[in-house]
């Protein structure tokens, strides 16, 4: 079993009971997919810049691994937040725990990052402020954990739906 410590087996409980192989690869994808859109955004940001240019210039080459190292860096701390579930005493429901370990993941985020943009070092950047980067943490820790819900949701009702299909091919079986 990948099981290290077991507060409960069951796969719809609380997923901040135990501590599996299947969530640590669940959250090295995550933060891996981040960094991979990240480093795809940087790259249109690029060639967008490099196409709106009249004349040949010099694009900042870094400017991909920038964006995957924000975007990585960003959704690493979300994972520890949702790892370290800080709303699970407030509240026993599982779907607002998410929401909430989103939201707290997104604002120390957002504060960490203090709303920074990722830009060419050619480019005019405004001073980094950290309320800006703490409010926009929140609201992307927000959508993030709406949509982790909305997926868990949809999960559940595939496997029922399966196990009611599987129910009823038993009982056919058996007449």
């Amino acid at each position: 079993s990948d099981e290290i410590e077991s507060g409960n087996n069951d796969k719809n409980e609380s997923t901040t009971s135990t501590f599996s192989t299947q969530r640590v690869m669940e959250s090295v994808m995550r933060v891996s997919l981040a960094g991979f859109g990240g480093a795809l955004a940087g790259l249109s940001l690029s060639r967008q810049r490099q196409a709106s240019r009249p004349r040949p210039v010099r694009v900042d080459s870094t400017l991909p691994m920038n964006w995957a190292f924000a975007c990585a860096g960003f959704c690493t701390l979300i994972e520890i937040s949702r790892w370290a579930s800080l709303t699970s005493l407030l509240s026993p429901s599982r779907r607002i725990q998410t929401i909430g370990d989103y939201i707290i993941g997104g604002a120390a985020a957002g504060a960490a990052f203090r709303g920074m943009q990722v830009a060419q070092k050619s480019t005019k950047t405004l001073r980094p402020n950290i309320l800006s980067g703490l409010a926009s943490g929140i609201v992307l820790g927000m959508i993030a954990g709406v949509v982790q819900c909305a997926a868990d949701i949809g999960e559940e009702m595939v496997n029922e739906e399966r196990m009611r299909q599987t129910q009823s091919d038993g009982k056919e079986a058996q007449s």
